[in-house]
């Protein structure tokens, strides 16, 4: 991940292979892009990657079609270790552009200034939304799976809102069930296998197909789990959100005293409670034998762990500590956008403060009242050290809400904490 940076570049619409295609960078080599993998051949999506030299300072990238540019991203490089100067991560979920704040988005990133770029994004579930409400469904629902599939990742893909943040650093995502379906489980793929088979095809394509991904900023960890891709029906015989084999590497990495660990999930994990109770595969507290070695990995690890998730549809911190008087935190964000029906929705979910109980831990978890978020949004987690003591690491999260008027300056909702 050092050593490299991977660029995705998506034809969408047109035969990449009639074009001349070349990716370019200052001082860096230019790259020509003949080899395109068929994403979707047949809806006019294909998709290529290339490797690129990661440069020790912020670059910019731009594409090149038949001589002339039509886009370009930045790339930066991840910081050997964590210093004074933030690292900043931004954590977001949940875009669907049907009722896009495009421009507020393009804003709200342009704000935070080119120093205040996110080195890294973790978008950590429904990036794209394959069931479509009213008005889409309207337009999309009597196409083929294939079809619509492609359509809403062609609509989300060139939002350009979503394209403003995927073009500035680095992505690294995280499935949750709208990227399949609503409450998707591989049983319920089993029941529309070829919903499930294009709804995989174009994850793995555009956004991962791996189920674990780790980085390390010393003295920071990170890993990012699916917890969608390989979930069971939560009532049947042996019930998994992942791998068993999954598991006990987070299980494993959590029991690592090796500074601050940083986990992100598709779904919240500490003291959530479902929604629907029985609703087949809607929250992980359905998984009771998994969620319990989560939890007691959790209470017994002996480093400060971070959860970032998405999913709920508002912002939230809780925060306790475990049995060895280590920081326990998790931080929520959610929604970027809504489509106009699951905004309405939202008064159905209300923001809601943290259950105390952590497994069969009673009472360890606690909210943080002034950090409440109901608004469309996306998070930066601000990471940094402390002169002379690179074990003691302090992190700032802000909200920056999306539906201030553009005129308006946002003033983020604020948590901080030492880890």
């Amino acid at each position: 991940m050092r050593a490299a940076a991977e660029v995705w570049v998506g034809a969408l619409g047109k035969d990449p292979h009639e074009h001349d295609v070349r990716l370019t960078t200052v001082g860096g080599p230019e790259l020509i892009i003949g080899e395109w993998d068929k994403t979707h051949a047949a809806q006019h999506i294909w998709h290529a990657t290339c490797a690129i030299p990661r440069p020790a300072a912020r670059r910019e990238i731009k594409l090149i079609v038949d001589r002339a540019e039509v886009t370009s991203a930045h790339v930066s490089p991840l910081p050997n270790a964590l210093c004074e100067g933030p690292f900043r991560v931004l954590l977001a979920s949940c875009f669907d552009p049907g009722f896009s704040r495009s421009r507020r988005l393009k804003r709200r990133l342009e704000e935070l200034g080119t120093e205040g770029q996110p080195h890294v994004k973790l978008l950590c579930g429904d990036q794209v939304y394959l069931d479509p409400t009213f008005p889409s469904c309207l337009a999309l629902t009597c196409l083929s799976p294939e079809r619509r599939a492609a359509s809403i990742y062609r609509r989300t893909w060139t939002n350009p809102g979503f394209q403003a943040l995927l073009g500035e650093g680095l992505n690294v995502f995280c499935p949750d069930d709208h990227d399949f379906w609503d409450n998707y489980t591989v049983d319920a793929g089993r029941r529309e296998p070829r919903r499930a088979k294009v709804a995989k095809g174009l994850l793995h394509a555009f956004q991962s197909a791996a189920p674990l991904q780790t980085f390390d900023v010393p003295p920071l960890r990170f890993m990012i789990v699916d917890t969608r891709g390989h979930r069971t029906d939560p009532l049947c015989l042996s019930p998994q959100v992942v791998d068993d084999s999954v598991l006990r590497q987070v299980v494993s990495w959590l029991s690592k005293d090796e500074g601050p660990a940083v986990l992100v999930l598709g779904q919240p994990l500490l003291g959530e409670v479902g929604y629907e109770p029985g609703r087949h595969g809607s929250d992980i507290l359905q998984y009771k034998g998994q969620f319990q070695q989560l939890a007691d990995a959790l209470l017994d690890a002996p480093c400060s762990v971070v959860i970032l998730s998405g999913d709920v549809h508002w912002g939230r911190v809780a925060y306790g500590t475990n049995r060895r008087g280590k920081a326990l935190v998790e931080v929520i964000s959610s929604p970027l956008s809504l489509s106009r029906l699951r905004s309405l929705a939202e008064c159905f979910r209300p923001w809601r403060p943290a259950v105390p109980d952590l497994g069969s831990e009673r009472g360890c978890i606690k909210t943080a009242v002034t950090y409440k978020v109901t608004t469309p949004h996306f998070a930066t987690l601000d990471f940094t050290t402390s002169v002379g003591n690179s074990a003691a690491v302090s992190m700032v999260v802000s909200a920056w809400p999306l539906r201030k008027p553009l005129c308006r300056a946002v003033k983020p909702v604020t948590y901080r904490c030492t880890l």
